[in-house]
């Protein structure tokens, strides 16, 4: 915001015009808070048409992906919007340029309570920590979110300790 006041925006915005009056960014979300936050009362746009949403999702999350401050509950809210307008792990990799393994751990993450997306912002959870708990019942998920403060290890480990208990478990049952 503080260069911006000097300089100014040294790259537009990509938008789409929605009405006469209102626009929808494409690119740019973070160039735009910061012209805001500035007061900067306009900045340079190029208008672009996205016929449909899943490209205009496409662009935003191309644009976003290789952020190292993009969290994965971002992601996986994106992929996730992608989903809702039909498109499965496999298409949405593919359009993203992404991993489908990945992508459908990222969409188990968007399903997932708000405090799984926290701990997993925070790095305590890994993607592929996100898929086990997922297929932990329930209530040992939960179990093991009550000690998210145990860092990552401490949660990697909780895990690791449950799937070992239910396999025990099942074992046992089976022998019974």
């Amino acid at each position: 915001a503080a260069s911006m006041v000097e300089v100014g925006v040294l790259q537009p915005l990509v938008v789409e015009r929605q009405d006469a009056d209102l626009y929808l960014i494409h690119m740019g979300h973070r160039r735009y808070a910061a012209a805001e936050q500035a007061g900067l009362e306009t900045v340079p746009c190029l208008i672009g048409d996205c016929p449909d949403q899943v490209r205009a999702i496409v662009r935003m999350l191309s644009e976003n992906l290789h952020r190292d401050d993009l969290t994965v509950s971002e992601q996986a809210a994106g992929f996730a919007q992608l989903e809702l307008l039909g498109l499965d792990a496999a298409a949405i990799a593919k359009v993203t340029a992404g991993a489908r393994p990945q992508v459908e751990q990222a969409l188990t993450l968007a399903r997932l309570p708000r405090k799984v997306h926290e701990v997993a912002d925070s790095g305590a959870l890994t993607l592929d920590d996100v898929a086990a708990l997922a297929n932990l019942p329930d209530d040992v998920a939960a179990r093991i979110m009550g000690k998210a403060d145990l860092g990552p290890w401490g949660v990697r480990h909780e895990i690791h300790t449950a799937q070992t208990s239910l396999r025990r478990k099942g074992a046992i049952a089976a022998r019974v």
